[in-house]
């Protein structure tokens, strides 16, 4: 190739790249909203199973991502539900936000799990209740994030024996 070809195939390629760096910023600058990214994350597909309990799936596997993970089960008539979820993705930090997420992730409202009548949650043996739990966010942090909800067929003793705890 000659000289001439070389440099008008550089400067072809350097115009090309300016062209194509504030295509980019243009689009980026103009196109792009934080409340667009943000209804993209969090609205469910219309397309995604829904469930209408808890008992109806889980969230299987082992979060690699150090201790900031919980472990929730859900006692069913049909069995226990164990679920890992990473707390990376909370933006405060409460065992109500943990549920909610987990919720929106899994398919099902939230208020089967917060209505009193149909669900009791523990933290090993503290109750979890709406607004008069005393369990803050560095108690599941230190019990490894273990958070049990019982179908209203269960009791506290029927976790204590589960666990074999004495």
């Amino acid at each position: 190739m000659s000289r001439k070809v070389i440099i008008t195939y550089l400067i072809f390629l350097f115009i090309f790249s300016v062209f194509i760096y504030f295509f980019i910023r243009y689009r980026q600058n103009h196109l792009f909203s934080s409340k667009a990214l943000e209804s993209i994350i969090s609205t469910p597909s219309q397309w995604r199973t829904k469930y209408l309990s808890p008992c109806d799936a889980i969230i299987s596997g082992d979060p690699n991502i150090g201790d900031n993970w919980v472990k929730i089960s859900f006692h069913c008539p049909q069995g226990v539900k164990n679920s890992t979820f990473a707390t990376t993705v909370l933006r405060e930090k409460s065992w109500k936000n943990t549920i909610n997420e987990y919720a929106r992730i899994i398919g099902f409202p939230p208020s089967e799990v917060f209505d009193e009548k149909k669900w009791t949650c523990y933290l090993g043996r503290k109750i979890l209740i709406n607004n008069q739990s005393k369990v803050t966010w560095d108690d599941i942090a230190t019990k490894k994030g273990s958070i049990d909800c019982l179908n209203p067929e269960y009791t506290l003793n029927y976790l204590i024996q589960y666990y074999g705890i004495k």
